[in-house]
């Protein structure tokens, strides 16, 4: 059974054995993506001693917004508690070209990557990795792209399905009358050269649109589970299998080319826990995200809601503890869109 969240003041740090170099101290943030892994934290090393430390670093919310000149993506805070605020915008990237975003981390390399989908005129669209804008000096520059099969409707987010400590990402297949899809694609974490791989493994059709989905950190075991909104307004709460062939983890350069090409394993999906009523109480979910609010190992679900009247809300759950129960709002930014100045989102995640 999942333990309910508390929220706390993280006052103290983990000492860490490393092997010294010459540097100052510095605490490791900026340009680069080496910022924020599952434990949320950045390094700060002195070249004086024996001990690294790790402070904790508490998530962001990266979202799209379009603008009168095009979209941007920025960066936040989450809110400060309920009917509060995610405060001013920390760092962005203008001119970005896609709609949807999915922000994915790797614990191997304390980092976060983001992943676009950017839909051409012509011919398939482009999935690209670059680092989400974290400092507002960066420039997030594309550090590789790969076609993507006309198919695939959106990024949504990251989820660690196979417990390896490496986010898989989550795409949208949309399957028309058929139903939706969720497929799941290994990605290479490779500082210099990132890469991202053919489909490890796909669900089973939906019955209806999918609105929403995330991994979420729901029961401290090594593997995500997947939060899922549908069109009928429910939020479902998912432990994934899989089943099948599934491709070796190794980077995707090295995997082997069969003769013929192998089908995706399949993501069996068993219901841990939902909210029938959750759109119904909070309005229309646009995207979701795994977020540690209160850094005990245990995520908390993040949601953007269009709320009517034109506004839209970015709001911070302890996530349904039963089939059948109730997620309770924690903290939220009911002018997160839409209002004050602020343009319209079309899409967030968030770091991990």
């Amino acid at each position: 059974m999942r333990q309910p969240a508390r929220i706390a003041v993280i006052a103290g740090i983990l000492l860490i054995p490393f092997t010294p170099t010459p540097l100052s101290a510095r605490i490791s943030h900026g340009p680069d993506p080496f910022h924020g892994g599952r434990a949320g934290s950045a390094a700060v090393r002195d070249s004086s001693s024996v001990s690294e430390a790790l402070v904790p670093v508490m998530p962001r919310v990266v979202t799209v917004r379009k603008t009168g000149t095009g979209k941007v993506a920025e960066t936040t805070a989450l809110p400060d508690g309920p009917g509060g605020s995610a405060g001013p915008v920390l760092a962005e990237a203008a001119r970005f070209r896609s709609r949807s975003v999915a922000v994915l981390r790797s614990t191997q390399h304390n980092a976060n990557w983001m992943v676009r989908l950017v839909h051409r005129k012509h011919g398939p669209g482009v999935l690209e990795i670059l680092p989400p804008p974290l400092d507002p000096q960066s420039v997030p520059v594309v550090q590789y792209g790969v076609r993507a099969p006309k198919q695939i409707e959106a990024v949504l987010a990251g989820a660690d399905i196979d417990g390896d400590g490496e986010d898989e990402l989550v795409v949208l297949r949309r399957a028309g009358k058929k139903g939706d899809a969720l497929e799941f694609r290994r990605i290479g974490f490779d500082p210099i050269y990132p890469d991202i791989c053919p489909g490890m493994a796909r669900t089973q059709k939906f019955p209806g649109k999918i609105r929403a989905a995330a991994g979420i950190q729901y029961d401290a075991d090594p593997e995500d589970e997947l939060a899922v909104v549908t069109s009928d307004g429910a939020l479902s709460i998912y432990d994934v299998t899989l089943t099948g062939t599934v491709p070796p983890n190794v980077p995707c350069e090295f995997t082997p080319i069969p003769s013929t090409p192998l089908a995706p394993a399949t993501a069996v999906l068993t219901l841990a826990a939902s909210d029938p009523e959750f759109d119904d109480s909070n309005g229309r979910t646009l995207s979701l995200c795994g977020v540690d609010m209160d850094l005990n190992g245990v995520e908390e679900l993040g949601g953007l809601h269009r709320t009517g009247n034109g506004l839209q809300a970015l709001r911070i759950y302890e996530p349904p503890q039963a089939v059948g129960g109730s997620a309770i709002l924690l903290a939220d930014d009911p002018g997160f869109g839409g209002t004050g100045g602020k343009h319209r989102a079309l899409s967030m995640s968030c770091t991990r």
